[in-house]
């Protein structure tokens, strides 16, 4: 029975009716730039629930989403999502989604999963945290080249349109100005 199931899925690879590598390795990573549409994805959270980007934008509509990229050693990254946070207490329009990439060279899936349970403990998150356990979103939205993670790394969506309206790369300690000088112009 296991020599017919290998030898069917053989027949299939070689047909070309299965992929023979994961789309996300063949797929090439495009710089996400200010302007351009934000690259979907579906992702699990650190509670094992589901959400995609189009979902988080159709829940809400005519706000701003606050995508954020981290690495759970990463001090700057903690102090982006507290400054975030705090701003989105303030602003009811700015929608945080954390993203933690996994360094699989750093960290198994468990280790990184218990990261994260300790840091939404420690810094009392209440958002949900969305698991890139293979740095596959991290690299389409640039975060990840090669063997490297730049984090922090912030996009700023129109949950209308579905674009981004603003990348800032490492922590920004002016955030809230940024911000502010974003909504005068819209």
């Amino acid at each position: 029975m296991y020599k017919t199931g290998i030898f069917l899925i053989s027949i299939l690879l070689l047909s070309g009716a299965l992929p023979a590598k994961s789309t996300l390795d063949t797929v090439k990573s495009d710089k996400i730039e200010e302007n351009q549409k934000a690259h979907p994805f579906t992702l699990v959270t650190v509670k094992r629930r589901y959400k995609s980007l189009k979902k988080i934008r159709t829940i809400n509509k005519d706000k701003k989403i606050f995508l954020i990229f981290f690495t759970t050693s990463c001090k700057y990254c903690s102090k982006e999502r507290g400054k975030i946070i705090e701003m989105a207490k303030k602003d009811l329009n700015i929608i945080p989604v954390f993203i933690a990439v996994r360094n699989p060279k750093d960290e198994t899936i468990t280790e990184f999963t218990s990261s994260l349970k300790e840091i939404i403990k420690n810094e009392n998150i209440t958002y949900d945290i969305y698991m890139d356990l293979y740095s596959a979103v991290a690299k389409f939205y640039d975060v990840k080249k090669g063997t490297s993670i730049s984090v922090p790394k912030l996009f700023i969506i129109d949950s209308n349109t579905g674009n981004v309206i603003k990348t800032i790369s490492g922590y920004e300690k002016n955030l809230e100005e940024i911000y502010e000088n974003l909504k005068q112009k819209n």
